[in-house]
């Protein structure tokens, strides 16, 4: 896993818990299934982008890249 993913996932996984919503109401605004975003909380797997791009969405959460230093 690159650092970029890991980035990702570490910063969606936070705002997941910290919207305090459960895995359900999260499928139900996301549309992706309760067991993914369950096991990819419980880090027993990862996630692709755009899964990310819709729990992100569904979070009122914008994705962009984040700048380098020096840029």
């Amino acid at each position: 896993m690159s650092k970029k993913q890991s980035y990702l996932e570490d910063t969606l996984r936070k705002a997941i818990l910290d919207s305090g919503m459960n895995t359900v109401q999260v499928e139900k605004v996301s549309g992706v299934s309760q067991s993914i975003i369950s096991r990819f909380l419980n880090q027993e797997r990862g996630i692709t982008f755009a899964t990310a791009s819709k729990i992100a969405y569904a979070l009122d959460l914008e994705l962009k890249p984040k700048r380098r230093k020096g840029r």
